[in-house]
């Protein structure tokens, strides 16, 4: 995942670099008085709300397999880490088939990999990842996927604060607030959950 991210920034900056100054017309323009960088910002809002739309769509029937197994091993504690081992084969094997048919269609060809940057920190975020599904499969087999799964999704709020704190992706007291009032929302949700679960 860490080398898709490198690849995205590369086009990125590729893309922006090539973008041109905004002028009335263009002979790029395609009759709508959008210039080539607007349509890329366009299309870019587009893609990640139907990346947004997929990944509640899968990660919301992420549990399933594991309820399933889990009901037919009838030993919810061991199955979970036989399951855990073959869910972990899983991501080795679609990672790169979906980074490389990504990178194809996006760039038809393999972008660099940036090994030196990217491996040590890419391996970092592997781990972090690894130990908090780990956690997040023993929650769903304790809790039940109602309340155990869901409760994991507070990761959120970490999300969230290292891109307030160290990030600086919200700027503006409004917008930080408006983070911090959607929170307390999820901390409270949370809180029913585990109570009324």
């Amino acid at each position: 995942p860490s080398l898709c991210f490198a690849a995205a920034r590369e086009e990125q900056r590729a893309l922006l670099s090539e973008s041109i100054s905004p002028s009335p017309r263009n002979v790029n323009d395609d009759g709508t008085g959008n210039l080539p960088s607007q349509r890329y910002g366009q299309l870019r809002y587009i893609a990640g709300m139907i990346c947004a739309i997929a990944l509640g769509l899968i990660n919301g029937s992420l549990q399933l397999p594991l309820n399933c197994y889990t009901k037919a091993a009838g030993n919810g504690d061991n199955a979970a880490i036989v399951y855990l081992v073959y869910f972990s084969v899983g991501v080795v094997i679609t990672t790169p088939v979906l980074c490389l048919t990504w990178w194809l269609i996006r760039f038809h060809k393999i972008p660099p990999f940036h090994f030196v940057n990217v491996v040590f920190p890419g391996m970092i975020t592997g781990v972090y990842w690894a130990c908090g599904y780990f956690a997040a499969t023993y929650a769903t087999v304790y809790l039940g996927n109602t309340v155990g799964y869901p409760l994991t999704q507070t990761c959120i709020l970490v999300n969230g604060m290292w891109g307030i704190g160290y990030y600086k992706e919200i700027h503006g007291k409004h917008k930080i607030l408006l983070f911090i009032l959607a929170a307390l929302l999820i901390i409270g949700g949370a809180g029913m959950l585990a109570k009324f679960g």
